[in-house]
């Protein structure tokens, strides 16, 4: 990687790092128009169940009737220190066939946090007990699988932990980094953010993802994600520390699923081509078109590519 290359990528990645990703670049905004909204009725619904390190969150969205619950759920999983409210609107347009839950991640969001920093073999092995909650038929149940950026790396280790449970993928950003570039961004963004010591640090985060609303992303929206990530507080690194020690590379291969990969326009579509090749039954879509901020500005596109992905004969 060329010293330019690097240097984005450093940027980009500490965007991440400080807002949750998405919507705080430069280069997040819509690349198709501006947010759309799902039109169908489904019902998102709040609950908690509980897992190894207390109780998670999720958020389940359903199509009004019941056509659709005989299809194979999805589980999504969200970049940190986001929470599963980032697929609000994405669940919306999928639940119209299916059920769909979308469980905060154990120390974001509203799920209660593990001790001590966890890695995403914990990660998966909690969230992997909170579907034993989730799905009526329990461990016997399967399960499809959807994760962006921390939640991708989280879905590769429940498919490798429990394949019997988990049927098919789709990874949206996978983190896969050589070696010199990930202890390199290690060194610059596994550290507690400076809530406290910088009185000066909210405000700067804020006024730079106040350029999402000239996107198009809402208030309502920009308020409901800023106040999700905030909620991680001293726990905001965690999920890039889990993420960055997790052996992306060697684990990839294992993977006897289905894996769909989509590339965006962002600093992790490389890696997702990449990773589709790692795995014996990998593709990967290509979505140049669609920034990383899609979920935000274009969820209704992500949903049409893992649907067809997920009802497939393959």
């Amino acid at each position: 990687m060329t010293t330019p290359d690097r240097r984005a990528l450093l940027q980009a990645m500490a965007a991440f790092a400080l807002c949750g990703g998405g919507f705080g670049q430069a280069s997040a905004g819509p690349a198709t128009g501006p947010r759309t909204s799902a039109t169908g009725s489904s019902q998102p619904r709040r609950r908690y169940v509980d897992a190894r390190f207390g109780q998670v969150h999720v958020t389940t969205t359903t199509a009004p009737a019941s056509r659709g619950r005989s299809q194979v759920p999805v589980c999504c999983l969200p970049m940190s220190p986001r929470s599963g409210r980032d697929f609000d609107e994405f669940a919306a347009h999928l639940a119209d066939r299916r059920i769909v839950h979308c469980p905060d991640v154990p120390g974001f969001g509203g799920s209660d946090p593990p001790p001590a920093p966890p890695t995403i073999d914990d990660y998966a092995a909690a969230l992997l007990e909170a579907l034993d909650g989730l799905l009526p038929r329990g461990r016997r149940a399967q399960v499809d699988l959807v994760g962006q950026h921390t939640g991708a790396a989280i879905a590769v280790e429940m498919a490798r932990q429990q394949p019997q449970r988990i049927r098919r993928l789709v990874l949206i950003g996978v983190p896969l980094f050589a070696d010199a570039e990930r202890e390199e961004l290690r060194g610059s963004f596994v550290k507690p953010r400076p809530y406290f010591q910088d009185p000066d640090f909210l405000c700067a985060t804020w006024k730079r993802d106040l350029s999402a609303l000239k996107d198009g992303l809402s208030e309502d929206a920009m308020l409901m994600r800023f106040t999700e990530i905030m909620r991680a507080g001293p726990r905001s690194w965690w999920g890039f520390n889990a993420v960055f020690n997790y052996p992306m590379r060697e684990r990839l291969p294992s993977l006897s699923q289905p894996v769909l990969t989509l590339a965006l326009q962002e600093r992790l579509g490389a890696a997702s081509r990449e990773a589709a090749a790692l795995v014996a039954h990998g593709r990967c879509a290509e979505m140049p078109e669609l920034s990383g901020a899609a979920l935000d500005f274009a969820a209704d596109r992500l949903a049409s590519a893992a649907r067809e992905f997920f009802d497939a004969r393959l």
